[in-house]
């Protein structure tokens, strides 16, 4: 999905300009509701978050700065943030089954918060396929267990654990050529 938001409009939401408001809701739309609801499976839901998510962008739009190119960034960084509160919200062991962090949950990072860090999550979409993408961001970020994952995107568990251990070791390969590209 490619997304072109000019500056000129940027500008413009940052001085609370509703019109401006309305171009970067049409063009955002369907990304923010697609990246939501392929976290939580659940239509209405997904609705609403995005609603959430959009308020945000009202809220802080005084915070915009149009020049750097990283509204995109800041838009998805927000969405996920809804989306993590969310289930942090609904821990219930039908929605949001919590484990302990270990090695097999990611060792690439230190914690799933420092993936945030390390990628940003439109660069694990160029890297990884759609099946990857959603199996690695469920497990990594939202502590869900393969079963829960097959469960929810209807895929065999098997299926589910060879999805995860091929889009880490493309994760890994990503994250050490980017660490010999900076010395």
């Amino acid at each position: 999905m490619d997304i072109n938001v000019s500056k000129k409009v940027l500008k413009a939401l940052s001085m609370r300009d509703e019109r401006a408001f309305e171009i970067v809701l049409e063009e955002y739309r369907r990304l923010v509701y697609g990246i939501i609801y392929k976290m939580i499976f659940d239509k209405q839901k997904a609705e609403d978050l995005m609603v959430d998510v959009f308020q945000i962008v009202w809220d802080k739009c005084e915070q915009i700065d149009y020049n750097t190119g990283n509204f995109h960034s800041w838009i998805i960084t927000i969405t996920y943030n809804i989306v993590k509160n969310y289930f942090r919200e609904k821990k219930t062991k039908e929605n949001y089954d919590i484990l302990p962090y270990d090695d097999e949950a990611f060792d690439v990072c230190d914690d799933a918060n420092s993936i945030l860090d390390s990628i940003l999550f439109h660069d694990l979409k160029k890297i990884l396929s759609e099946e990857e993408y959603t199996i690695i961001v469920c497990k990594v970020v939202f502590n869900n267990t393969f079963a829960f994952i097959s469960e929810k995107i209807n895929v065999p568990e098997t299926s589910v654990r060879r999805y995860y251990e091929n889009a880490r070791c493309k994760v890994k390969r990503y994250l050490k050529g980017n660490k010999d590209e900076k010395r």
